[in-house]
This record gives structure tokens, C-alpha cells and sequence, in this order.
């Protein structure tokens, strides 16, 4: 290839000087436009690491790239300006562009089957047996280990991370949300509702591919005429970063409006709260794919959430008790009963309390 623009280089210079004066002027003014281009996208990229800003993986991708871009054309402009002096350029270029796309790009997610997973099945006492939480999301593997020690779990199965690529596949939304994600800007809560809001628009919107649908309505079968409780899952909830909060769940859904549900806990992957979260611990969206689980829905007599290390002192467990569902103690919307417990003391609890489920099996860790 050299050898050609070589050639058409000393053609122009012999038999056309000043179309060759007039190109070379045009690709020296290119190469200045370039090279300052460069130089911003870089400086932007070294502000992102070195002041330690917030902001999307993926902007750091679409930074990459539009460097990676223009790093091509500024090759291009130099050998047009001296194929001889620059031969080698363009090997460089591409040797260097693809060490770049290797380190920033992710692997393929997986879309294929298993789109949904028993949650009685799942469980069991032999841990390399459990299903991986990339898989089935921290909530859906907890519920899984807890039912293997025979705690009380309601029925329910698990809508897989898979189903989840599946859908951003067959619906070409992936590209999509990155871009949108690579404009958010943390210090304009404006911004963020604006962009996040887009985002939830098109889950809302989504296709549900024909296989998935059929898999999906076949476990449903099984709740005919029965409520679902309808919640999140995702990889890395309730795990070393808790999501507490953050993520939809719909209670008293009919098994007949369960796809709507599930379009609502995908799109719920992408509040401003939640998205600002996962942005701040610094976790590429790539990597936080959404299972949701389905339950039936249990009208319990008393709800809680237990802290196992308390807000006030590390060294208690903190117990926060509603009449009914959780929801509204989630919510905001009603003072829970208190109950703080030394970890190294017998529980005690007071007449008022709930009742506690007596279990023979060891306690989850």
C-alpha cells in the first residue's frame, strides 16, 4: 500500500506541483487539527485518572476510542505528507489500536439459555453446585443458600442475567445505553434524571425475544392464580456493595402482567440513585447484568430488615420491624420496632417482638 501512495505522491510533485502544493497544505492543516484533538481527548482521559472524577466507564471507552480514531487519521496525514519518511506509521497505528481495544472492551455477554432457573432446584448444600451469582444475581443465590438449610423460602424462580443480554440484544440497546452513559455528569442532578430517565424508556419499551417469552410463560403456568412478588437481582446486590434500596421491586402482581413487571425491574436498573451508586464505586454497567426474581407473594404478618452490623454500634445486629409487608419500612413511610442485639450475647427479645424462626440448621454466613 505504501508503495502506491508513494508513487502517487512523486506524481503529483512531478506532473502536478501545485496540486500537490494545494494537498499538502490541506493534510498539514489536518494534521495540526488533529494532533490538537488528540492532545484535548488525552487530557481529558488523564483528568479522569489523576483527579480521580466520577464519571461512567463507558465514557472512558468513548474516549478511547474517538482518540483511537483520530490517532488513525493523524498516521494518514503524515505518510500523505511523506509516504517515504512514514512508511511504518500505520503498522504502529495498528498495533497499538488493537493492545488499546483489547484492554477497554468487554467480552460478548451471554445470551443463550438458561433464561430462567428453579429456585428449589438451585439450592443445595454443596456450594460448587449453587448457581454462580453472574448468573442468577446476589439476591436470587442468598434466597438459593438459605433454602438449602432449610429455611422457610417461598416459591419462585429466578429470571436469569442471560435473559437480561438477551433482551438488550434483540433489541440493539447495548451501544445505545453506553453512549448515553458516557455523557452523564454527576455534578448536574439534572443531567443524570434526564439521561437515566432515557434509558428507562427504552427497557420499557423492550422486545421480549419469542424463546424467553415461551420459557418464561411456561414457570408461570405454576402460579395460576396466585400474586407474584417481582424483584431484583442483580449481580453484585446484596453482596460487598449492597444496592440497599436502590432497585425496583413490585409486590401483588398477576402472573398475567408479569412481563410488564419484569420490563419495570430491568428499566429500575437505571434510576439516577442507583446509577450514581454504581458510577461512584466505580463498576462498568457491563458488569452489573440484572436476574430478577419472581416469588409468591406472601402477605406476611410482620416484615424487617436485620443489619447485621448496627448503624450506631458495629457490634450489634440492628432488627427494624413493620406490621405487613416491607414496603412501606422501605419506603419511608412508617417508624419500624427497634431491636438491637450484641453479637456475642443470646438473644433476648421482648413480648412485642416477632416471632423468631427456629431452625436447627447453622446460620448463613
Amino acid at each position: 500500500m505504501w508503495i502506491t501512495q508513494l508513487f502517487d505522491y512523486w506524481s503529483r510533485q512531478m506532473f502536478a506541483p501545485g496540486t500537490a502544493l494545494r494537498k499538502k497544505y490541506q493534510y498539514f492543516r489536518d494534521l495540526l487539527a488533529l494532533d490538537r484533538f488528540c492532545l484535548e481527548k488525552m487530557a481529558e482521559i488523564e483528568e479522569i485518572h489523576y483527579r480521580g472524577i466520577p464519571c461512567d466507564y463507558a465514557r472512558v471507552v468513548r474516549l478511547c476510542r474517538e482518540l483511537d480514531h483520530a490517532a488513525g487519521n493523524l498516521a494518514k496525514s503524515l505518510i500523505a505528507l511523506n509516504p517515504l519518511q512514514y512508511r511504518e506509521l500505520k503498522a504502529h497505528y495498528r498495533r497499538i489500536s488493537a493492545e488499546i481495544n483489547e484492554i477497554i472492551e468487554f467480552e460478548d455477554p451471554e445470551t443463550a439459555p438458561p433464561f430462567s432457573i428453579d429456585l428449589k432446584r438451585a439450592a443445595t448444600r454443596d456450594p460448587d453446585r449453587m448457581p454462580d451469582t453472574t448468573l442468577v444475581g446476589g439476591k436470587a443465590r442468598n434466597l438459593a443458600f438459605i433454602q438449602s438449610r432449610d429455611f422457610p423460602v417461598p416459591e419462585g424462580f429466578c429470571v436469569t442475567t442471560r435473559a437480561f443480554n438477551a433482551v438488550l440484544s434483540a433489541n440493539n440497546l447495548r451501544p445505545r445505553i453506553n453512549d448515553i452513559l458516557s455523557r452523564i455528569c454527576l455534578d448536574s442532578t439534572e443531567s443524570i434524571e434526564e439521561k437515566c430517565r432515557d434509558i428507562r424508556r427504552m427497557l420499557l419499551e423492550a422486545v421480549i425475544p419469542d424463546d424467553i417469552r415461551k420459557e418464561l410463560e411456561a414457570r408461570l403456568e405454576g402460579f395460576s392464580g396466585k400474586k407474584l412478588a417481582v424483584r431484583s437481582s442483580a449481580v453484585g446486590e446484596d453482596g460487598e456493595l449492597s444496592f440497599a434500596g436502590q432497585y425496583k421491586s413490585l409486590l401483588h402482581v398477576d402472573p398475567e402482567d408479569f412481563f410488564d413487571a419484569y420490563r419495570q425491574i430491568l428499566a429500575g436498573k437505571y434510576t439516577p440513585r442507583a446509577t450514581a451508586y454504581r458510577i461512584q464505586a466505580g463498576l462498568p454497567d457491563e458488569l452489573i447484568p440484572m436476574a430478577v426474581l419472581a416469588l409468591e407473594m406472601i402477605d406476611g404478618r410482620e416484615s424487617g430488615v436485620v443489619y447485621s452490623s448496627g448503624i450506631g454500634n458495629p457490634e450489634e445486629t440492628g432488627i427494624y420491624v413493620v406490621s405487613g409487608t416491607g414496603e412501606r419500612l422501605v419506603g419511608g413511610e412508617v417508624k419500624a420496632k427497634e431491636y438491637f442485639i450484641g453479637k456475642t450475647e443470646d438473644a433476648e427479645f421482648p413480648a412485642d417482638s416477632p416471632v423468631v424462626y427456629e431452625n436447627p440448621s447453622p446460620p448463613c454466613p
